[in-house]
């Protein structure tokens, strides 16, 4: 009788993980809310990595996918602003370090509950707005100083620190704030808020590269499945850009619902 062959675990591990990477690369990036938000529980329930490595792999994927996403947008005709992008990165990374000490405290999971019950709504109130687009189109304040460097510094630091204390993704902040605030087009906004994590994700990255928290094997896999998925996410953004970006807002409302009642139950 024939002996049975051993299972290759680390080639069903990279392959699960490579399949896995291309949906949430291709729906996080849609929407631009960045991909570490649902590859780091991904990662952390097929893999079992600690807790530094996870960080470091589902950065490095965030990263992977959103420039892909980015890029790929800009190739197909997407229009990219740059500075925007590089402004409001500043602002989030300044954000997020003043208020380093105050997302510790915990006096902060009372308002954690409550900023996740919003998002659900904020998600709500998004698709509801987005609908309204083949009527009309979402109702803006269009703040013409918001889009100004100023603005765009002051934008970034708010949704930073804001994402930094109540633990939302900042681009769930990012995106209803430049549609609804700053006027700016959904496809610009949602292409811009990938862009913004693309480059808050470098020096993060860069770090755990340094330390080898980045997992190379199987997590690595994730990444480059996460590439594939961000190109083919950016380049939808450009094709749906002819409805006005409503199928993204409608995505992007979904998946607030989604993360701000999945992470509402984990605060329970």
């Amino acid at each position: 009788m024939a002996a049975r062959r051993k299972l290759n675990i680390p080639l069903i591990k990279s392959a699960t993980m490579f399949a896995v990477g291309g949906p949430i690369g291709f729906g996080a990036t849609l929407c631009g809310v960045g991909g570490q938000v649902a590859a780091a529980p991904a990662i952390d329930f097929l893999l079992g990595l600690r807790p530094e490595r996870n960080a470091g792999t589902s950065l490095l994927f965030a990263l992977a996918a959103a420039a892909a996403s980015v890029a790929a947008a800009h190739v197909f005709g997407a229009p990219v602003d740059w500075l925007a992008a590089v402004l409001l990165a500043i602002g989030a990374t300044v954000g997020v370090a003043a208020t380093a000490a105050i997302c510790r405290s915990p006096g902060a999971l009372k308002v954690r509950r409550t900023a996740h019950a919003c998002a659900v709504l904020l998600g709500v109130y998004v698709v509801a707005e987005a609908l309204r687009q083949r009527v009309g189109g979402p109702q803006t304040l269009a703040l013409e100083w918001l889009s100004a460097p100023a603005g765009l510094l002051l934008l970034g630091a708010v949704c930073g620190a804001a994402s930094s204390v109540l633990q939302v993704a900042t681009g769930l902040l990012f995106v209803p704030a430049l549609v609804f605030l700053a006027g700016v087009p959904v496809l610009d906004s949602v292409v811009m808020a990938n862009l913004v994590v693309a480059i808050a994700s470098v020096l993060p990255v860069a770090g755990h590269v340094a330390r080898g928290t980045a997992d190379r094997q199987a997590g690595m896999w994730m990444v480059v499945g996460g590439v594939l998925g961000g190109a083919a996410g950016g380049w939808t953004l450009a094709l749906v850009a002819v409805d006005a970006g409503v199928v993204a807002l409608v995505w992007f409302g979904l998946v607030a619902m989604f993360l701000g009642g999945w992470q509402l139950s984990r605060l329970s």
